[in-house]
């Protein structure tokens, strides 16, 4: 991996349920690392859907090794937002998050 290529600053998150106190739960977003990051090149499938064509962004992005790192958890890069559908390891140096971008 070379350090240099890891140029944004993201965040990491995951979710986690606590107790309301009344016998449910609330969710709630709890950040488990800041790292840095490189972005790879988008991939854009686009597919026609009842008439209508849409498009779906998946990205790739490459962190230092972390095991932690789990299908559902959150990457923040400023006002964006992805969720990450694949995490696995690239060697013992790095690991791969393959993400969707949450557009609200």
């Amino acid at each position: 991996m070379i350090a240099g290529k890891l140029d944004k600053r993201i965040i990491l998150q995951y979710q986690s349920r606590v107790s309301d106190g009344a016998g449910g739960f609330t969710t709630t977003d709890v950040t488990a690392a800041t790292v840095w990051a490189e972005f790879v090149r988008p991939r854009v499938n686009t597919m026609q859907e009842a008439g209508a064509v849409v498009s779906e962004m998946v990205r790739e992005i490459r962190i230092r090794h972390r095991t932690a790192v789990k299908k559902g958890w959150k990457v923040l890069h400023g006002s964006r937002t992805f969720t990450v559908e694949h995490a696995f390891d690239e060697g013992r140096d790095s690991t791969i998050l393959i993400c969707r971008e949450v557009v609200k």
